[in-house]
C-alpha cells in the first residue's frame, strides 16, 4: 500500500529516479502520470515516486535498493506516454502498430505497417517465412516520410521473443534510424516486451554518461544490445520459401534481413 509519509532514505532514492527521468525527457506531469500509484493528491514527483513504494522495494529489507530505482525507470518509461509495450504473445500488427504510433506521436510521427502487393492486410499461415510487409512512419498528415520492407528471418521453430527482439532491430536500424528516433528494449519479463522510444541527441547524451546499456544505477537499463540475437538456436537458412510461390507477391529487393543484415 502506498505510503502517505516516506522515509527520508525513500526520498532520495525517489530523486535520483526523478532525475534519470527528466534526462530521459519526460516532464513531472509525465513521472505522476506513469506507473506511479501515489495519491491523485500527490503532484510533487519525486515525493509520488518515494509513495509508490516500489524506488524502496530492498531499502532495509536485504534487497538492492540500486536494482530497485533501476526498476522503477523501467517502469515509468515504459508506461509513460513514449513507452511502448507488447504482449507476448505477440502479433505485431495487432499488439505492436498502436503504442508504437502513440509513443511517435510524442516526436511528431505516426507509425503503421502496410501490406506488400494487396491494399488488404495478408496473415500467412507459414511459421517461418511470413510475407515480407512495409515499416513506415508518417507524418501528423498521414504521409510517409520512412519505408522499408521487412520479413522474419527463415528460423526452426520462431520463438515470440525472437520475432519480435527482430523486427525491433529492423524499426531501429530503417525507419526509426530515418528520423533520428530510436526504440530501447527494456524488460522481456512479465509476460510482454516493454520498449521506450527516445531521439538520437537524447540517447548519445545518456550514452555518453552511462555507457551503452544505460547502466544508470548499476544495472543496465536496456536489456538487451542494438543487435538481435538469435541465441541457443542458430538460422535455419533452409526453412527459407519462395516469395513469389508462397505468397504471390514478390519480396522487394531491399527487404531488410536480418541474416545477412548483420551476417549471422
Amino acid at each position: 500500500m502506498a505510503r502517505e509519509s516516506p522515509s527520508d532514505d525513500a526520498i532520495t532514492a525517489a530523486a535520483d529516479v526523478v532525475d534519470v527521468l527528466r534526462q530521459f525527457g519526460l516532464s513531472d506531469e509525465a513521472i505522476v502520470g506513469g506507473a506511479i500509484e501515489a495519491p491523485d493528491s500527490i503532484r510533487d514527483a519525486t515525493k509520488a515516486v518515494a509513495v509508490d513504494g516500489a524506488v524502496v522495494r530492498g531499502l532495509g529489507t536485504g534487497g538492492d535498493p540500486e536494482r530497485a530505482k533501476t526498476g522503477t525507470v523501467q517502469a515509468v518509461l515504459s508506461e509513460s506516454g513514449r513507452g511502448v509495450i507488447v504482449d507476448n504473445t505477440y502479433h505485431h500488427k495487432r499488439t505492436l502498430e498502436v503504442p508504437l504510433d502513440r509513443a511517435l506521436a510524442e516526436f511528431g510521427y505516426g507509425f503503421e505497417f502496410r501490406s506488400v502487393g494487396s491494399d488488404e492486410w495478408i496473415e500467412p499461415a507459414h511459421p517461418d517465412h511470413p510475407r515480407a510487409f512495409r515499416l513506415v512512419v508518417v507524418d501528423d498528415a498521414n504521409d510517409p516520410v520512412a519505408t522499408a520492407a521487412f520479413r522474419y528471418p527463415p528460423t526452426d521453430g520462431a520463438h515470440p521473443s525472437r520475432l519480435c527482439r527482430a523486427l525491433g532491430t529492423a524499426l531501429n536500424d530503417t525507419v526509426l534510424a530515418a528520423v533520428d528516433i530510436r526504440m530501447l528494449l527494456l524488460d522481456e519479463g512479465s509476460g510482454s516486451f516493454k520498449w521506450v522510444v527516445v531521439d538520437r541527441e537524447t540517447l548519445e547524451t545518456l550514452a555518453s554518461a552511462y555507457g551503452p546499456t544505460l547502466a544508470v544505477f548499476g544495472e543496465p537499463l536496456v536489456r538487451r544490445g542494438p543487435e538481435y540475437k538469435y541465441g541457443v538456436r542458430e538460422i535455419d537458412r533452409s526453412a527459407a520459401v519462395d516469395h513469389q510461390s508462397e505468397f504471390g507477391v514478390p519480396e522487394p529487393e531491399e527487404t531488410f534481413a536480418i541474416e545477412t543484415a548483420y551476417d549471422l
